[in-house]
This record gives C-alpha cells, structure tokens and sequence, in this order.
C-alpha cells in the first residue's frame, strides 16, 4: 500500500469503524468493510484465516468464548506497507475453548494490529498479543495451549472453528 494513494484519516476511520463492530461482536458489519479475500492472523493461536465466510465462523465462534471482547485504540501510524495501530485488549473466557471449560477470567493485554488496504477496504490483519499473558491471565496452561494450536493450525480452515 502506497502512502500517497489513501489519506491516514481515512484508513484510521475505516480500522475504527472496523474495530468497533468487532466490539459490538458483529462480525457482519465488520467483515462489511473487507475484501471478499480478507486474511486474518493471529499470531497467539497460530491461526490465519482467509475469506470473509471462513473469517465470518471464526469471529462468531470467538464471540461465543468472549462476548465481553473489547479493544481500546490508543494510537497508530500508516506507513509504506500499511497501518499499524496499538492499544489494549480485554476479554473474559465465558465459553469453552478446545479442551478448556470456561474459567470467566480477565485478561487485559497489550496489543499491535497491522492493517493493508486495498480498493478502500481492509485487505488483512495481523494482530499481536502474548500468548503466555493471556494463558496466564485466563487459567489456561500455557504450553498445552501452544501445541493445541499448533495443531489446530494445521487444520483445514473449515474444521477449525469447530475446536
């Protein structure tokens, strides 16, 4: 993404409008302002997911663990390959998630998000958080959490939000 071809207040509107729909855990209006080939990846989880409809079972199986999931935007920068913004996560594990029960723990964390656009509309996300932060703050054991979603990395997209 050339820096010249989109306004820095026009991608900082598009990603808010996109963040907050994902805290109203409305994954339609969210993936309303995507490419029809929109990537996700989630570094934590090992997990990168292509195309709104398979993004779309994700986000409504994420909401499912987390319905409180929530994310406060704290600043951000458009550079020559896209938009990075930062700020902090919060969400509490109500639902069961793989082999893990809910345990309706917090957790708060810091978070990075790079954004590309494309024709006026998020063409990927890439979001960053620790892995072992969250496992802590939610009761998860940590290294069961990283094999487990290793493993379900390797699935094909269908299968897992089945998990």
């Amino acid at each position: 993404m050339r820096e010249d071809l989109v306004s820095a207040e026009s991608v900082h509107d598009l990603v808010g409008r996109y963040a907050e729909a994902k805290c109203r855990q409305d994954p339609e209006a969210a993936l309303r302002l995507c490419t029809h080939d929109f990537l996700l990846h989630t570094e934590a989880v090992h997990n990168t997911t292509v195309g709104k409809r398979n993004v779309g079972r994700l986000l409504d199986t994420f909401f499912g663990i987390f319905p409180d999931y929530h994310v406060t935007l704290e600043d951000s920068v458009l550079n020559g390959y896209g938009y990075t913004c930062w700020g902090t996560l919060r969400m509490t594990m109500h639902g069961r998630m793989g082999p893990w029960p809910a345990t309706h723990r917090t957790a708060t964390l810091p978070f990075v998000c790079v954004f590309t656009i494309r024709d006026g509309l998020i063409a990927s996300e890439h979001f960053f958080f620790d892995r072992y932060a969250m496992c802590d703050a939610l009761g998860l054991p940590s290294a069961r959490f990283e094999r487990l979603s290793r493993i379900v990395a390797r699935l094909p997209q269908r299968l897992r939000s089945a998990i």
